[in-house]
């Protein structure tokens, strides 16, 4: 006699049939998706120099095995020693891989040639991706107590020396033994006091940059709003390493002056830095302020007289122009129209027109602009009456470096915020007001 079928029993395994089948086609799903997103990343970095930091920095975080696509479509391969570091990574502190603002950070931290620890032996601390990747830092490198600004070290693109650097001062090196050795790559004029200075008392509101130039600041008697102004107008945030001691004697003559007027730092750096490009053994020493703004002003009015017959058409640098509508309806029922727009400044007529109305020297920029060094772009707000220019901004390296308004002026709070607007748009970055 045959037994009865059990219905339960039979529905039960055809739902987990079917519940098997929906996970395996999830998963291929999912991989499809994955290698899609991976190729798409490739194409995206084909023109890059570096492909190294670029391509680990989008795909690491979803590939394990990531091998086998990557030799099947792209003639690039990742050091062995690199894709076995993120792996460990990955399996004791996933943040740090899904984060993308950790890979170049994580890329210098494994090219780092002499460790304390083996990063096998990690064991991350904290919860946060800040907190696990200082604990990894501390693990691989720190053989003493090491402040947390040090570690931001290796997230500076611009200043690729500073990782290696802050490794050995980690390992217990001397940073002052390190500045004055022959061939340093941080031949900053320090003293033993300055160093004192920026390993004591540079907090974690400050990158290891930060906590170098407000050493320099504080150590010539300069105050926060000069080290904002540092930090912007000269480039403070780039080691200018053959003219670091020249910058040095300028910023002592700035703080050896105290009442020149903050608003007068951007001109008479625009200045000082063209006498040295035309005479190279040009010093500040017995220079008067007066004397000097002086020759600064005759200068920039020479500058804003320029008749510009050669018509120099600049290159595109690819960036994006902007536009935003911040139009709004009045409580009585009136329309009040407010559009900003950047656009890019190409003509060398345009840039000298800029100077003259915005009462600035920018058209100095025009030969670092035809070198491809930097772009100068033009905010304007328009009212629906007139196109008023407002801001002139420097681009350089993909930082916006500068940004002046009439005679030299910061931006407004609504000017900063469009600037803002575009930078995310455009993927720029904005350096921080911070001291």
């Amino acid at each position: 006699m045959a037994k009865p079928k059990d219905n339960n029993f039979n529905a039960g395994k055809g739902a987990r049939k079917r519940a098997r089948k929906v996970e395996k086609r999830q998963k291929q799903l999912s991989a499809e998706r994955q290698e899609a997103f991976f190729l798409k990343t490739l194409n995206k970095y084909r023109e890059i120099s570096d492909p190294v930091v670029n391509i680990t920095s989008e795909f690491t975080k979803l590939f394990k095995d990531q091998h086998e696509i990557e030799r099947r479509h792209f003639n690039f391969r990742l050091p062995e020693h690199y894709l076995h570091f993120i792996d460990i990574v990955n399996r004791k502190a996933p943040k740090l891989i899904e984060d993308s603002e950790f890979h170049k950070a994580l890329y210098q931290l494994a090219s780092q040639s002499v460790v304390v620890n083996e990063v096998e032996d990690w064991k991350p601390g904290g919860k946060g991706s800040m907190t696990q990747f200082r604990s990894l830092c501390n693990h691989l490198l720190a053989a003493y107590s090491t402040p947390p600004f040090v570690w931001t070290a290796f997230f500076d693109t611009r200043n690729q020396m500073l990782a290696p650097i802050a490794a050995r001062v980690a390992s217990g090196e001397s940073l002052f033994k390190i500045m004055k050795a022959d061939d340093s790559d941080l031949p900053l004029p320090f003293n033993r006091r300055m160093v004192h200075d920026f390993m004591l008392t540079t907090t974690s509101k400050y990158s290891f940059i930060e906590g170098l130039r407000r050493a320099q600041v504080r150590h010539h008697g300069g105050d926060a709003r000069l080290l904002h102004h540092w930090m912007h107008l000269v480039g403070g945030a780039v080691m200018a390493r053959p003219e670091e001691g020249f910058w040095d004697s300028v910023l002592a003559w700035i703080c050896k002056h105290p009442m020149i007027a903050p608003e007068q730092y951007g001109p008479i750096i625009d200045y000082i830095r063209y006498r040295r490009t035309e005479e190279p053994d040009f010093s500040m020493k017995g220079r008067s302020p007066m004397a000097l703004m002086r020759a600064m002003e005759e200068w920039h009015h020479e500058l804003a007289i320029i008749k510009d017959t050669r018509g120099v058409e600049f290159q595109p640098s690819g960036l994006p122009s902007f536009k935003v509508d911040k139009s709004v309806r009045l409580k009585n029922g009136d329309h009040e129209t407010r559009i900003w727009r950047i656009k890019e400044i190409l003509c060398s007529k345009q840039l000298a027109a800029e100077g003259r109305y915005m009462k600035h020297c920018v058209y100095s920029y025009s030969g670092s602009i035809e070198r491809g060094y930097c772009s100068i772009w033009s905010l304007t707000f328009d009212d629906g009456i007139t196109e008023q220019k407002r801001i002139t901004i420097e681009v350089r390296n993909r930082w916006i470096a500068q940004r002046r308004g009439r005679c030299n002026r910061p931006p407004h709070n609504d000017e900063d915020r469009v600037i803002y607007e575009w930078a995310q748009k455009a993927g720029l970055k904005v350096q921080g007001n911070r001291w």
